[in-house]
C-alpha cells in the first residue's frame, strides 16, 4: 500500500497490478489516489480455479470485489488467464462471461477491458507440478490441444500457432457476443 501510494503521487503515473484476492476492503481504505490504480482481477471458470488455483478467492467473490473497487474509484480490468483448453472450452467460457455480465454493475461494465493469456508452461514447472498438484498438471498437459515450444521462446510451451488462432477467434467471438461493452487490451 505504501508503494502504491508513493507511485500514485507521481504526476501522470499509474500503477497496475493483478490479484486473485477478493479481500479488498482494507486495501480500498488505505489507497489515497484510487484513480491512479488499475487493478486486474484474474478470472477462469470456477471449477478450473478449484483445480489450478487452490486457496484463492472464488470467482463470484472476485466479481463482487470488482464492483466495490470501481465504486471506490479504481480502474478494474479482468485477466482471463491462464486459459487452459478443455473439451468444453466454449461452454466453460460462455458460462464465465455470462456470469461476468450478470454480476458486474453498469459502472464496472462501462470501464471494463480484458487482458487474455493462454496457458504457458515451462519445463521447470512441468517437472514440479505433478508432484504437488497432479490434477492441475493433468488439466494443463492432457487437454485436447498439445502444448508445443513457442517459436520465439523454445523453453516455454503453449498451444501451437494454428490452435491459438482458432482459440483467439473463439474468445473474441464470445467476448463480443456476451460482453460487447468491453474491449480486449491484448490476447496472447
Amino acid at each position: 500500500i505504501d508503494i502504491i501510494n508513493q507511485v500514485s503521487d507521481i504526476p501522470e503515473a499509474m500503477i497496475s497490478f493483478a490479484t486473485k484476492s477478493s479481500d479488498i476492503d482494507p486495501f480500498i481504505k488505505h489507497i489515497k489516489n484510487p484513480q491512479m490504480c488499475r487493478v486486474r482481477l484474474s478470472m477462469m471458470p470456477e471449477h478450473h480455479r478449484q483445480v489450478l488455483e487452490l486457496n484463492t478467492a472464488r470467482i463470484e467473490d472476485r466479481l463482487t470485489a470488482i464492483n466495490k473497487l470501481v465504486d471506490a474509484g479504481f480502474e478494474v480490468h479482468i485477466n482471463l488467464s491462464p486459459i487452459v483448453v478443455t473439451e468444453n472450452i466454449k461452454e466453460e467460457y460462455s458460462n464465465l462471461l455470462n456470469l461476468i455480465n450478470e454480476s458486474l454493475s453498469n459502472r464496472a461494465k462501462s470501464q471494463l477491458a480484458y487482458e487474455i493469456i493462454f496457458l504457458t508452461h515451462s519445463p521447470t514447472l512441468y517437472d514440479k507440478v505433478p508432484q504437488y498438484a497432479p490434477k492441475a498438471h493433468d488439466m494443463m498437459v492432457n487437454g485436447p490441444l498439445q502444448l508445443v515450444p513457442k517459436w520465439n521462446k523454445p523453453n516455454v510451451f503453449s498451444y501451437g500457432k494454428k490452435d491459438k488462432n482458432t482459440l483467439k477467434s473463439l474468445i473474441n467471438s464470445l467476448v463480443n457476443n456476451i460482453t460487447p461493452y468491453s474491449r480486449i487490451r491484448y490476447m496472447f
